[in-house]
């Protein structure tokens, strides 16, 4: 039987038959797999036939399941990319919503966001003021009609509105300034950076623009290429594309019209190719400096400056606190007082003013005898103390770019942020406690917008924004209003001032005296509306929003209590009403309560129980320092004080801060100083 018809060896030699063709279709060298005879060639070649289909078979199904699992790989990764992009071309083109907009733009609750018409809206505020309420309606349209005409004006002096942003059309073929051409009136210079990079042509024309100037080019070039030299426009055409780009090199520009600040837009043209250019025409500012002398000693730097009204006793506190610790820096007083003080200070100047002239007035006068480089502003009832580092703010202006830095009054510190909005209308303004960010250079140093009334500026700054004298008495933030934009303000709370402390004036003259002085400082329903009108037509102001009374300046707590010498004297009610609803008159808000001042029956229950208003009197003339010292304590009543222990018999911190022999002479010398007080040293 021939060994190929078994079954057994059919297999085996089917398989050897297979393992030699792959071999052959491998091109190798064929080997035996089986121990039989080699099998005829035909079925060899049959057996190799049905093994290269098999393996066809095989790699289409690889190559088949590969491209499925890259299909679905594709797809996966398109659906996270997203939409392709012929989806995007089907759907309406549109913008952002408003609610979006306002998480994307919004700074301190604020969406400080291009509008047609800004708005005070104050949902979670105490304060928010229309100032044109301060009008009544049969005035309020001429009040208008005079605030738009010399807006307008104020317009025109200072270049506004500005020229709308300069296009750059595609592909331009020049080369130009973008920025930083700046002429001074009726002088020439030189323009930089003009060249032209268009394509290669037989022949070039480019032509220039102004229409504020001239122009002009230094080249030596024959008229011929050069035409309009000293007019307002200027062609050059040639055929040498080298002479073209030499002759703009050398193009200038002259201001033929003596102008402060104007700004000149020069055209550059070629064929259909348009670039255009701004030309600054700007007189530089002449300097206004002060010299420091050889040794730059303080008092070569600063000088100190007040203003006083009916407090001859504080004033002459504050004068020998600052002789303590800085014995020969000049102080300067604004005093519109009744009477005159004599002051034996040699490096006091005193100036004296009408009376109840007020208190930006005195600011004025004050700042005007400066002839320092720096002025620190102090109220007349400071008190210098070895934390009154006013070399500190000193070095703060000198290598920064403030103009006013700011310290702290009893270490509680005042900073507010003001936030303006554009609107055709009336800006708005939006007032927030608080700071913006840290000085750089200075730990603990911040800029803000507004600090208290104590700080350091420099003198021409302070000169040029200035105190408007309309306001006589509360005011503050109007100053730092009125500075917005011109003034950059910083606040350094370790440089530390102390405060006189409210105490009651035993004696009969000095009392009488603040009695005077609190009904001065108490704003009337008439100076508000006077404020807020001023404020809509010489700030051009619409409204204006701001934070309940306990978060004005940063929460500085030592502000409510400077509210209770104004509430003396207007009656049990008023002044537990007002010690409960007004900001203190020092550091009083740019405008007034929004709401009307609350009931005396709503006052706590104790005031309730003090008819004669003296207990709330006693607790409003306590200092926080006292208040956090002492703790919480049952308010004593004068009129139980037992006549063997009078307050006034011994001297001490107190009775220095109430009374100067230099004061009591002031007073028309008809009583003698209490005992233990020094005068006020010579130099």
């Amino acid at each position: 039987m021939d060994p190929l018809e078994k079954p057994m060896k059919t297999v085996e030699i089917g398989t050897g038959a297979c393992e030699m063709s792959c071999e052959l279709l491998g091109g190798f060298k064929m080997k035996h797999s089986s121990p039989h005879p080699t099998p005829p060639a035909a079925t060899l070649l049959s057996k190799v036939e049905r093994c290269e289909f098999l393996w066809v078979r095989k790699t289409s199904v690889l190559l088949l399941v590969l491209g499925i699992v890259f299909l679905w790989i594709s797809v996966w990764f398109t659906s996270k990319q997203g939409p392709p992009h012929f989806a995007l071309a089907d759907q309406p083109l549109k913008l952002l919503p408003e609610e979006r907009l306002r998480k994307l733009f919004t700074y301190d609750d604020l969406w400080l966001f291009p509008k047609n018409q800004c708005k005070c809206e104050a949902p979670q505020m105490q304060g928010s003021y229309n100032f044109q309420d301060a009008y009544g309606q049969s005035e309020l349209p001429a009040v208008k009609a005079r605030r738009r005409a010399e807006f307008e004006h104020f317009q025109r002096r200072e270049g506004l509105p500005r020229s709308p942003p300069l296009l750059a059309q595609p592909n331009l073929p020049f080369g130009y300034p973008v920025h930083g051409v700046e002429v001074m009136p009726l002088h020439t210079v030189p323009i930089p950076g003009l060249q032209f990079e268009g394509q290669d042509a037989p022949s070039y024309k480019v032509t220039l623009t102004a229409s504020l100037g001239t122009l002009n080019t230094l080249a030596d070039i024959p008229d011929s290429v050069v035409q309009g030299r000293g007019q307002k426009q200027l062609t050059i055409s040639t055929s040498n594309r080298k002479l073209l780009n030499f002759a703009l090199q050398h193009v200038t520009y002259s201001s033929t019209v003596y102008q402060l600040h104007r700004v000149d837009v020069v055209s550059l043209e070629s064929k259909s190719s348009v670039a255009r250019f701004p030309v600054i025409i700007r007189h530089p500012v002449i300097p206004k400096l002060y010299d420091p002398g050889p040794e730059r000693k303080l008092r070569d730097l600063v000088t100190i400056a007040t203003k006083t009204f009916l407090r001859p006793h504080k004033l002459m506190a504050m004068l020998q606190s600052i002789r303590k610790f800085y014995p020969d820096l000049t102080v300067i007083v604004a005093d519109d007082s009744k009477e005159p003080l004599q002051i034996k200070d040699n490096h006091v100047e005193y100036y004296i003013m009408p009376f109840g002239k007020g208190w930006f007035a005195g600011r004025n006068l004050a700042i005007s005898q400066v002839t320092t480089k720096y002025v620190l502003w102090v109220d007349d009832d400071f008190l210098f103390n070895n934390k009154t580092k006013i070399e500190v703010l000193v070095d703060v202006l000198e290598k920064t770019e403030v103009d006013v830095v700011g310290g702290s009054v009893l270490g509680n510190v005042f900073q507010f942020k003001l936030l303006l909005e554009k609107s055709p209308n009336g800006d708005c303004l939006h007032r927030r406690p608080g700071s913006f960010r840290p000085l750089d250079g200075f730990p603990g140093c911040v800029v803000t917008s507004g600090v208290a009334n104590f700080f350091l500026a420099h003198t021409e700054q302070l000169q040029r924004v200035g105190f408007d004298p309309r306001l006589r008495r509360v005011a503050h933030s109007e100053f730092f209003i009125d500075g917005l934009g011109s003034l950059l303000v910083g606040s350094c709370p370790e440089v530390i001032i102390g405060h006189q402390a409210h105490s009651p004036e035993t004696d009969l003259e000095l009392a009488k005296l603040e009695k005077a002085y609190n009904t001065f400082r108490t704003n009337t329903n008439d100076q508000i509306q006077f404020k807020l009108a001023l404020h809509y037509f010489k700030n051009h102001l619409q409204c204006c929003e701001e934070p309940p009374p306990h978060q004005v300046g940063g929460g500085a707590p030592a502000e409510k209590d400077a509210e209770a010498p104004r509430a003396r004297n207007r009656g049990p009610a008023r002044a537990r009403a007002g010690a409960l609803n007004r900001r203190p008159a020092k550091y009083e808000s740019a405008f007034p309560p929004a709401g009307p001042p609350r009931p005396w029956h709503t006052a706590s229950r104790g005031a309730r129980q003090d008819p004669g208003g003296e207990q709330e009197e006693r607790r409003q003339r306590m200092t926080p320092r006292d208040s956090q010292r002492r703790g919480p304590r049952k308010p004593l009543l004068l009129r139980f004080r037992p006549p063997e222990r009078p307050r006034a018999q011994s001297p001490g911190p107190r009775a220095q801060c109430r009374e100067t022999p230099a004061s009591a002479a002031a007073l028309g010398r008809r009583r003698r100083a209490p005992r233990g007080l020094r005068s006020l040293p010579a130099d």
